[in-house]
């Protein structure tokens, strides 16, 4: 995305996240994609497992949800679910493109650590 972040109309640009929630059955991980226009949430899944299944099932439910948009780019940090082949022809099937942040080590190697 190189940092551009203003969209001018819905289903051109999700960003997508995987956080997890302590339940008593143990850690519970959602997936949200989230549209960068409307700020809304267009799909989101839950699994005990984070894996790449989390990852493609929640795409798949924001596709559905949003009535298949084509020319969507998809955002997300460098987490290896995102970097799965699974998920990358899942993009690639439904004429979807793919960015991804840029990794912590580039911004921390030119800031240095403090002591």
């Amino acid at each position: 995305m190189d940092r551009q972040f203003t969209v001018t109309q819905p289903n051109k640009v999700w960003t997508t996240d995987i956080t997890y929630i302590r339940t008593k059955q143990g850690w519970l991980y959602l997936c949200v994609m989230l549209d960068l226009f409307s700020r809304r949430i267009v799909g989101w899944q839950t699994s005990h497992r984070i894996d790449r299944q989390l990852v493609c099932d929640t795409f798949n439910y924001a596709m559905a949800r949003q009535g298949y948009p084509t020319g969507v780019m998809v955002h997300s940090d460098q987490g290896s679910q995102y970097f799965s082949r699974d998920f990358r022809a899942l993009l690639l099937t439904n004429d979807c493109t793919q960015s991804m942040s840029r990794s912590l080590a580039q911004y921390t190697a030119h800031v240095g650590i403090m002591q």
